[in-house]
């Protein structure tokens, strides 16, 4: 089981960051956008510039995949009390199955972006006690 911390970021974090935004963009669009774009030395500085507050990206590298990296930052950044909207790629199945473990569903908005297939997916705001409704129902008691 791997440990790790989820903390709100810091200044001197950015370089890290930029590092997981930039290679989690190769290895989650490599064969769906052009090399040239991934590939360019100019990658990272195109990247940057997010206005604060904005979630627009949320990747963990392959290596950490289905660890619970991705859910807790997901819990920390976008809670499940707000609603919330993201763009994934299409056809990306991990993506999309992860999104939608999460309560997130295809609104039937698309657009090409960078040259990738997107599909808009949206998640109204639940409160605490309907999300355990959801779960006690998804997940019936077993007979006594």
């Amino acid at each position: 089981m791997m440990t790790f911390n989820v903390r709100s970021a810091r200044p001197a974090d950015a370089a890290g960051m930029a590092r997981v935004h930039v290679e989690g963009w190769r290895q989650t669009y490599r064969g769906l956008m052009a090399d040239e774009i991934l590939d360019a030395p100019d990658f990272v500085d195109r990247t940057d510039g997010t206005p604060d507050r904005a979630l627009h990206v949320l990747y963990v590298l392959a290596d950490h995949h289905g660890t619970g990296v991705g859910a807790a930052l997901l819990d920390a950044v976008a809670p499940a009390s707000a609603a919330h909207m993201l763009w994934v790629a299409d056809p990306h199945p991990r993506a999309q199955a992860f999104s939608a473990k999460h309560g997130f569903v295809p609104d039937g908005t698309v657009r090409v972006d960078e040259g990738v297939h997107e599909l808009r997916m949206t998640r109204p705001a639940r409160s605490s006690a309907a999300g355990q409704r959801d779960l006690d129902e998804a997940e019936p008691a077993a007979p006594r």
